[in-house]
């Protein structure tokens, strides 16, 4: 029950700047950009006008002076009934990646691991209407063994509690 269509790569307002004695250099200025999954693309420019400093805050060699890189991945999940699932896997500012091992059109079985995100990452289900969670605020959960919602509706939503 598998369909694959992610972000794979994003950022927003990149600036980088280096300093000679007094002076600062920028050389990244806001740079702005999604990549999808599978998309290719060259960076290319002129030495000195920031391709390597780019390739090295994406990567993560290097941090950016402002701005945000986003490594996620959204995977669809179609069940047999039509139903759609959503899971967005966002890589977390400590271990910055995300290893996916569906390929698009594969079935899977409820349980089923379906990818990889490291500590410190976040993880967002989207449930069909009508279908309420079963886990409560601050639950901690085991891949391949929390149940998330009952898509079939045989078990009742669990309350959230307050201490």
């Amino acid at each position: 029950m598998s369909e694959a269509g992610r972000v794979a790569l994003s950022c927003a307002g990149l600036r980088k700047s280096y300093w000679q004695g007094k002076t600062e250099v920028p050389v990244l200025t806001g740079v702005d950009f999604a990549l999808s999954a599978g998309e290719r693309v060259a960076v290319m420019g002129a030495s000195g006008t920031g391709e390597s400093t780019l390739l090295h805050v994406l990567g993560g060699v290097d941090r950016p002076d402002a701005g945000e890189v986003n490594e996620q991945q959204v995977t669809v999940l179609r069940r047999d009934n039509g139903d759609v699932i959503g899971v967005r896997q966002i890589a977390g500012l400590v271990a910055r990646r995300i290893v996916c091992f569906v390929q698009p059109g594969k079935h899977l079985r409820s349980g089923e691991r379906f990818g990889l995100i490291r500590f410190g990452s976040r993880l967002d289900v989207y449930l069909p209407d009508g279908v309420e969670p079963m886990v409560t605020l601050g639950q901690t959960m085991v891949a391949g063994e929390s149940i998330i919602a009952d898509l079939a509706g045989q078990e009742p939503a669990r309350t959230m509690r307050r201490d």
